[in-house]
């Protein structure tokens, strides 16, 4: 299943490293890093958006099965 991991460059919480080795561990994973901090969602929801629309449309302009 496509899988996009969102990190925020600036997360205090989580480092760069924990969301690369969600992409290293899940299949179809890519990673989109966003200037915010833990919860990119609320800091910057546009680009948080963006990158879930952008997996949305990637997954829908495929054939089935791929």
């Amino acid at each position: 299943m496509p899988t996009v991991v969102v990190h925020g460059t600036h997360d205090q919480a989580r480092t760069i490293a924990h969301a690369e080795f969600l992409v290293e561990h899940l299949q179809h994973a890519e990673l989109r890093l966003l200037d915010s901090g833990h919860t990119p969602m609320v800091e910057v929801p546009a680009a948080y958006e963006q990158a879930v629309q952008r997996l949305l449309i990637n997954k829908c302009s495929q054939k089935p099965g791929t």
